[in-house]
């Protein structure tokens, strides 16, 4: 579905699309063009009825005017499609407006979906320490969830689902399990641990994730 409106977003009907501007139309009609201008000077009889530089303006008017015409032909041709583009407008918004809801549904779901799917295997952070240049969090224990030495843990942020960085469990404390990060800690957030002193509490709105290791 996402598909379909991304192609109609996409492209426009072939009817709405500007055309280019071709001057071979003008060619033709500068044969004709040059023909009358020989004629105002060769042929006697024409070149007695007007004066010279009447002769002069209407060739030079006649060696111009196919491209002129071919000009106001090709800018006619823009401007009523740009009005039909202009027509078209309120149909694409509606457009956008349907795919921005779909990908927003779209969203919604796949969280529920991450959420419930790594719901037993989530552990609240309860404190962030920066020490000798690298990064560690206190995770809090759970009853029915133990986490073991080098198990790997995911932090990730639970508003926009962003990942912040890999955490291997070192061991166990009476007050939790603690892990060290590895190098693919996010950048903005150790800048903020380390702004503020190096230690904080429960970063806002993230979580640990335990990886299975059959999965790595």
């Amino acid at each position: 579905m996402i598909a379909e409106h991304n192609d109609k977003l996409r492209t426009l009907p072939p009817a709405l699309n500007y055309p280019a501007l071709r001057w071979v139309p003008a060619f033709w009609w500068f044969i004709p063009s040059v023909a009358l201008t020989f004629a105002l000077f060769i042929i006697p009889d024409l070149a007695t009825l007007l004066e010279p530089w009447q002769r002069v303006l209407l060739s030079a008017a006649l060696l111009v005017f196919p491209s002129l015409i071919t000009f106001f032909i090709w800018i006619s041709r823009v401007m009523m499609i740009s009005i039909q583009r202009i027509q078209q407008y309120p149909i694409i918004q509606q457009q956008v407006v349907e795919l921005r809801e779909t990908l927003a549904a779209s969203e919604r779901q796949t969280l529920r979906i991450i959420r419930q799917f790594t719901a037993r295997r989530r552990f609240q952070i309860d404190r962030v320490v920066y020490q000798n240049k690298r990064l560690y969090i206190l995770v809090r224990k759970r009853e029915k969830a133990r986490l073991l030495k080098d198990d790997i843990l995911t932090v990730m942020h639970e508003v926009d689902n962003a990942l912040m960085g890999t955490f291997v469990v070192m061991q166990e404390r009476e007050e939790g399990y603690f892990a060290v990060g590895t190098d693919d800690v996010d950048r903005l957030w150790l800048a903020d641990v380390i702004n503020r002193g190096g230690e904080t509490g429960p970063p806002p709105g993230m979580v640990a994730i335990r990886i299975e290791r059959q999965s790595l």
